[in-house]
C-alpha cells in the first residue's frame, strides 16, 4: 500500500511541484490550502505525513496545525519544520 501524504500549501505552484515530485516517488499526496481544511480532512481519513507551509496566509499557520494534529492523536513529540534537526 502506498504511503499518504497531506501537503497543505496555500501556494498552487508550490503546491503542484510537492504533489508533482512526490507522485513520482511513489506516494499518495492530498492537497489542501489551509490548516483547518487539513485537520477536517486527517480526522476523517488516515495519512502517513502531513507537510504544512510555516507560513500559510490563513487563521491557522504550519506550526498551529501540527500542533492542533498532535493534540487530536494524542502525540507527544514536537512538529518540526524545514531546517531544525532532530536531537534523536
Amino acid at each position: 500500500m502506498r504511503k499518504r501524504i497531506l501537503v497543505v500549501e496555500d501556494d498552487v505552484d508550490q503546491q503542484l511541484m510537492l504533489q508533482v515530485a512526490l507522485e513520482q516517488s511513489g506516494y499518495t499526496v492530498i492537497t489542501t490550502l489551509s490548516g483547518q481544511r487539513a485537520l477536517a480532512y486527517a480526522s476523517f481519513h488516515a495519512v502517513d505525513l502531513m507537510l504544512l507551509d510555516v507560513s500559510l496566509d490563513s487563521a491557522m499557520d504550519g506550526l498551529g496545525g501540527a500542533r492542533a494534529a498532535q493534540g487530536e492523536r494524542g502525540d507527544s513529540s514536537h512538529p518540526r519544520h524545514h531546517g531544525e534537526r532532530s536531537s534523536r
